[in-house]
């Protein structure tokens, strides 16, 4: 072990019990008083603070400002008490070097408190900058096995390679979109109006999309699937529904009860809604999620319903607002 990785790991030691830091507070008043009762004889009783300031600094820097502070008193108080040129504290040379003593703990005491400090958050921003990365490693994982499960299932016989782009891409960029919001909030819960208009901006072009609810935050691991869900009733309510023509309405609505919060889609002045044959892949994605708490999806003719039910432990009602997305 080299000595700047001793001294780093010496400085980065779990906090130190009261009794081992009260024992090195004893060794250090001790040790440089016996050095200059050794020493005083040739000094000719010119430096009998000199051994006291290194100790000082050195408790400053690996046990903090306190004990080094602690250690300052005492040292001044036992030599003092020992040493001939500082025996009293009235006046003369004496009191001169014991305030000059002082003055050099001072700055010992805050040179090492500041090199601790640095060492301490350098140590920890290396830590962050690991779990960072191998948090973007299992993130990239993730979207890698995500984006090749939503090309297994955009493919399917008949269709040609334009078409399969054509379900691919714009699925590809939502996730991107997602991971966007996730980027900006620090990866931390996002709000759902802005997870909503984020889902929603391929169709803001239309007139008829409103969105109301209280101020809800939304879990980073609930964010990617829930913004996949919304733009899957986008791109249907754009193909089959609501959004097919110009008098078409959407209302996106949700409403907080205890820990969970009820986010509503409903379709209403499009063409008339029948049940599909089979499941596509919106249908399976809002679903079989294991992020959402309760979902449930229906076809009435007069437009399609949805009901997406989170479980949020972060959630601050206020009055809804009603917005428009359409421009």
């Amino acid at each position: 072990m080299t000595p700047a990785a001793f001294v780093k790991q010496a400085i980065l030691k779990p906090a130190r019990s009261t009794p081992t830091v009260a024992l090195a507070v004893m060794v250090a008043i001790a040790a440089p008083t016996l050095i200059g009762l050794a020493v005083e004889p040739f000094a000719q009783e010119r430096g009998p603070y000199v051994a006291y300031v290194p100790i000082i600094m050195g408790m400053a820097l690996f046990l903090g400002w306190r004990p080094a502070a602690i250690a300052t008193l005492g040292s001044v108080i036992v030599a003092n008490l020992l040493f001939h040129p500082v025996r009293t504290f009235g006046l003369g040379e004496g009191l001169i070097r014991t305030l000059l003593f002082c003055a050099a703990s001072g700055i010992s005491i805050i040179l090492g408190h500041f090199v601790r400090h640095i060492v301490i958050e350098l140590d920890a921003t290396a830590r962050r900058e690991e779990f960072l990365a191998a948090e973007l490693g299992h993130r990239a994982k993730n979207h890698l096995a995500l984006i090749e499960a939503l090309a297994r299932q955009c493919r399917q016989s008949g269709d040609s390679t334009d078409e399969f782009f054509d379900k691919l891409l714009p699925r590809i960029e939502t996730l991107s979109r997602a991971q966007e919001l996730l980027t900006r909030s620090g990866y931390r819960a996002c709000d759902l109006r802005e997870l909503v208009d984020d889902a929603l901006k391929p169709f803001e072009h239309h007139p008829g999309i409103s969105i109301a609810g209280p101020m809800v935050l939304v879990p980073p691991g609930q964010t990617t699937p829930l913004i996949m869900a919304i733009h899957e009733l986008g791109t249907n309510a754009s193909k089959y529904g609501a959004l097919t023509v110009p008098d078409g309405q959407v209302e996106i609505r949700w409403r907080v009860e205890g820990d969970c919060v009820e986010i509503s889609w409903i379709e209403r002045g499009g063409r008339v809604v029948k049940a599909p044959q089979r499941r596509g892949l919106g249908s399976r994605l809002i679903s079989r999620h294991p992020a959402f708490h309760a979902a449930l999806l229906e076809f009435p003719p007069e437009g399609a319903r949805c009901t997406i039910t989170l479980k949020i432990a972060q959630a601050e009602t206020r009055n809804p607002r009603e917005t428009r997305v359409g421009r």
